[in-house]
């Protein structure tokens, strides 16, 4: 009689990433077993648990990460033990003689195990499915001296599986989490990262996030530009604070350090970003490289920065600030006036806007109408500058000009 094969693949899952589950689909692949076990811990021996996420919050991450596996099941049985989970107690339950199982571990598990508790009881009631990269040389002695040393003191069944199986350390993510959302994103499942934003758990932390992306942008900017760039979310934040205090103020920050992300592209790149987005420019709007960037950075922030891509206050700010549009919420407004006025601008219509906006506001002018003012002079002089050099001009200019005179015009 055939014996059924059974895969257990533990851990915490707190969360489970792309490592997880590659070196699952990796092992289902080779065992093709009958029932693949996810064993989620309930308290493991060598460590503590995160506190960030409850036991059912790991199962349901878990089901989440592992569906997709053929014959998968998602087992709640350490936890319902409750207490420590130790390996020799749950294959000696899950042991059968009409069973054979496969206990899943990654090289560095591997290498521990004879420190676990009843490393003997664990080689006598399951083989030991070595899931480990195709190219690890590092560690491949010291993986094949342990596997020889294994057969030989327990008569240990051990299988190796090479896959490509990416190294991630749940702590580093869990800092991610907090500081570098689209990085933590990358080493996540959609599924998993939706979920883990839904439950707040591992929240991010603002300031945090906001020096990882200073840092990360700096890569696509010359040193100008990075000075330009943070001269402008100073700029913004100044000024946010001013019209409304209320505002996402992480948000609003991140489009000012993103809106230029890919201004040092040439002309030849940007017009191939364009392409390959599926723009349809207006001749207009295509005649002038100096906006193209304003196009074409949705791509780049989709690409390295996904959690901030879905934002489309950011998108559509970062798609306006150099040319307007007819319909500027706040949000596009800021943007747009601080890309001009920031301190290290120092044309002298720059200065000229920066000073007249703020002593409008210190003299009681309400700030949202010396908003107003300033976003409608920029426009006018860009409508003037360009028309007197004859340079192409964006109908966007004109028409976020028109409408903010009808607005202004309405208002009085």
């Amino acid at each position: 009689m055939k014996k059924e094969i059974l895969a257990i693949y533990g851990g915490t899952f707190s969360p489970p990433h792309i490592g997880h589950i590659r070196a699952a689909e990796a092992a289902s692949a080779a065992l093709n077993a009958d029932r693949f076990m996810i064993l989620v811990d309930n308290l493991p021996p060598h460590k503590e648990i995160d506190g960030g996420a409850s036991a059912e919050q790991r199962l349901a991450m878990a089901s989440l990460a592992f569906s997709h596996i053929p014959k998968v099941e998602i087992s709640d049985m350490e936890i319902r033990r409750g207490g420590r989970s130790y390996t020799a107690v749950t294959l000696t339950e899950l042991s059968s003689p009409d069973r054979e199982l496969y206990f899943l571990c990654g090289t560095d598990m591997f290498l521990s195990l004879p420190l676990w508790r009843d490393p003997a009881i664990i080689f006598e009631k399951a083989a030991i499915a070595v899931v480990r990269r195709e190219q690890d040389e590092e560690n491949t002695e010291k993986l094949l001296s342990a596997k020889e040393r294994y057969e030989r003191e327990y008569g240990a069944r051990i299988l190796l599986i090479d896959a490509p199986v990416t190294e991630i350390s749940s702590t580093d993510l869990r800092e991610s989490l907090a500081a570098a959302p689209w990085v933590a994103e990358k080493w996540l499942s959609p599924k998993v990262y939706a979920y883990i934003r839904s439950e707040g758990l591992w929240p991010m932390d603002e300031e945090k996030a906001l020096a990882s992306l200073r840092a990360d942008i700096r890569r696509f900017m010359s040193e100008k530009r990075y000075r330009h760039t943070l001269g402008v979310e100073q700029m913004i934040l100044r000024m946010a604070k001013l019209t409304d205090p209320s505002i996402d103020l992480f948000a609003l920050r991140a489009a000012a350090l993103l809106h230029d992300i890919t201004k040092e592209m040439s002309e030849e790149e940007q017009r191939k970003t364009v392409d390959a987005l599926g723009l349809s420019l207006s001749e207009s709007q295509s005649a002038s490289p100096a906006i193209l960037h304003s196009f074409t950075a949705q791509a780049r922030i989709a690409e390295c920065y996904p959690f901030l891509a879905r934002d489309s206050r950011i998108v559509r700010a970062i798609r306006a600030h150099t040319t307007g549009a007819a319909e500027m919420s706040l949000f596009d407004k800021l943007l747009f006036a601080a890309d001009y006025i920031e301190e290290g601008r120092e044309y002298k219509r720059c200065i000229e806007e920066r000073e007249r906006f703020f002593a409008s506001v210190e003299s009681g002018v309400p700030p949202l109408s010396a908003l107003d003012a300033l976003v409608l002079s920029i426009l006018e002089s860009t409508v003037f500058f360009l028309n007197s050099r004859g340079l192409p001009l964006c109908e966007d200019t004109v028409l976020a000009r028109d409408a903010l005179l009808a607005t202004i015009s309405t208002n009085d």
